[in-house]
């Protein structure tokens, strides 16, 4: 009895595993552009999906817990399909994994966000609620009607915020055709074209139209940008025209020290011609005398010891 309820439990266990494998790759193989995509996966889980439904159908025809785990159909049934299908899901990461190299925005969003995306990539409209998951700011494309024969174009995007709503019209419509990453991808590029477009234009205008036109026709985020580029123009004119005024007056006190350092040598000079002056009267004074001594001085002292010596 014991190996019994044993070998029930670990029937229930495997039971679980497969059947939360099952319940995750049901949605993706049954149905959608991933069926079609991965014919061989599909093909498999087709199987294995009959098989389930089988041991379902049995265990609701023997609703005892105990006999139906010991059915050694369902004993040998079990482990073959959680291979099977751990095969299915590996094949299914790898699957993702490509999609996310193509278009590496889809590493924005988890696996079965992501399934849900390729499963409806054909039907655009489907699309439109993902792409808030995928493009910052972006709540839905604005499609053109579509011409019998041709697949619709992605020609502008809408932001809502609130009550208000921002639309954004692309330089180039995108086609909606192909594999879903490969239109996004599209998409991407030409986004990224248009912001740089509408970007330089809002640079030219932003200084030549009035602030509330030029609120109203641009996005709120050129809007801002434009405002940013007048404040930078007008600080710089304002920087320029006090940099003339202080070169204006460093000049003048530039003059004014030169003229003053002028004057100072001036009457350095002043000084030292007087000096000179000074030095050549005195020495005036000096020579006179000693010539005086010499020529008046001298020959009486000379007379008068003649006198006293005779």
């Amino acid at each position: 009895m014991l190996s019994q309820l044993s070998d029930t439990a670990d029937t229930l266990e495997l039971w679980i595993k497969v059947q939360l494998l099952w319940q995750s790759l049901e949605s993706v193989f049954t149905g959608g552009d991933i069926m079609k995509q991965m014919p061989l996966e599909a093909k498999k889980f087709s199987k294995i999906d009959k098989d389930w439904t089988k041991c379902m159908v049995k265990a609701e025809e023997t609703l005892i817990v105990t006999t139906c785990c010991s059915n050694e159909l369902l004993k040998n049934s079990l482990p073959i399909m959680y291979t099977e299908l751990e095969k299915c899901q590996k094949s299914l990461e790898g699957y993702l994994e490509q999609k996310r190299n193509k278009f590496p925005r889809f590493y924005f969003v988890s696996n079965s966000v992501l399934l849900q995306i390729l499963s409806r990539g054909s039907d655009y409209n489907e699309v439109q609620q993902y792409y808030e998951k995928l493009f910052d700011s972006v709540r839905r494309a604005v499609h053109s009607s579509p011409v019998k024969g041709q697949s619709s174009s992605i020609v502008g995007l809408q932001g809502i915020s609130g009550s208000d709503v921002e639309d954004i019209v692309l330089l180039k419509p995108v086609q909606v055709q192909g594999n879903i990453e490969t239109w996004l991808l599209k998409l991407q590029v030409q986004m990224q074209e248009t912001m740089k477009d509408t970007c330089e234009r809002a640079a030219d205008d932003c200084s030549e139209m009035e602030l509330r036109e030029f609120v109203d026709r641009y996005p709120g985020q050129f809007a801002l940008l434009g405002l940013q580029f007048n404040w930078t123009q007008h600080c710089t004119d304002a920087l320029d025209r006090e940099l003339l005024i202080v070169w204006f007056f460093f000049m003048v006190v530039l003059c004014c020290s030169l003229l003053f350092l002028l004057f100072l040598l001036f009457l350095l000079f002043l000084l030292f011609l007087l000096f000179l002056c000074m030095v050549l009267h005195w020495f005036c004074i000096g020579f006179a005398l000693v010539l005086h001594w010499f020529c008046i001085g001298l020959p009486i002292r000379l007379s008068y010891f003649q006198v006293n010596v005779g």
